[in-house]
């Protein structure tokens, strides 16, 4: 890691590496293309200096020395436009593959709002025939009064009033509230896992 990253807590991704490696390339490039010319240049020179004097040895050795400098920076040169290549191909598949991760990530986003409205969309398909079921036994006022218990004590009706009936409705009451206690615990059970189904 290099000082930069160091304080600022950020890592290169591969992306920025070979980006920032193809720059470098191109930069190597102009220097090599300019070492070059400025070769065949001189070699041009030191080749009209041999039509001129085509014994000497000293000249004969710039140019052997010119013919290798070329030779090599050429060498240099297609190696490192081939290196360019490769990490404009690079480049190119990771801006690809960074596309498409950024399009999933967006779709994410959409699909978190379709979520939500298909399940409770659907949850309100499935709650229509529940809600008539409820509705019908919400409805049912014979429900609240102890007909069995009525019918056991065999009379029409149990009134608080008369000593003889208390026993029967304290059961009832006492029953009553225990169930209701119990269903109301149900339904904020119930109502959390909804709440969980919807909104999760």
């Amino acid at each position: 890691m290099g000082i930069k990253e160091f304080f600022t807590g950020k890592k290169k991704t591969e992306l920025e590496k070979n980006i920032e490696e193809r720059n470098l390339c191109g930069s190597k490039l102009q220097e090599l293309q300019a070492d070059l010319r400025a070769f065949n240049e001189a070699k041009k020179h030191v080749e009209t200096e041999l039509r001129i004097d085509q014994k000497n040895n000293t000249l004969k050795g710039r140019l052997n020395k010119l013919n290798q400098a070329i030779e090599e920076t050429q060498r240099e040169i297609d190696e490192t436009n081939k290196r360019a290549g490769e990490l404009a191909n690079e480049i190119s598949k990771l801006n690809k593959d960074k596309k498409t991760q950024e399009i999933h990530d967006v779709a994410k986003r959409d699909i978190e709002v379709f979520k939500r409205q298909h399940r409770a969309s659907i949850l309100n398909k499935k709650l229509y025939p529940i809600n008539l079921e409820i509705e019908s036994r919400a409805g049912s006022a014979g429900a609240l009064s102890p007909n069995h218990l009525t019918k056991y004590a065999g009379k029409q009706r149990l009134d608080r009033g008369n000593p003889e009936d208390i026993e029967y409705l304290d059961v009832f009451d006492e029953m009553k509230n225990e169930v209701s206690k119990e269903a109301q615990k149900e339904l904020e059970e119930v109502l959390e896992k909804v709440d969980s189904y919807l909104n999760g």
